[in-house]
């Protein structure tokens, strides 16, 4: 997982492999982001809360 304050954006990626990785998701910020462990427990990170930067330079 990426987090881009200056897109508002964070980049979901799974599935490695020796070229790079089969699945690349891109959710904006505000939106949650859910996982499931290898254990089979589920959590999910509010992306709300993430800081952001003006792409002015501010």
């Amino acid at each position: 997982m990426i987090a881009a304050p200056f897109k508002q954006m964070v980049t979901l990626m799974s599935e490695p492999h020796a070229s790079g990785y089969g699945r690349v998701v891109e959710i904006p910020y505000g939106d949650p982001v859910g996982f499931t462990l290898a254990t089979g427990e589920r959590f999910v990170i509010d992306t709300g809360t993430f800081p952001t930067r003006d792409a002015g330079g501010a």
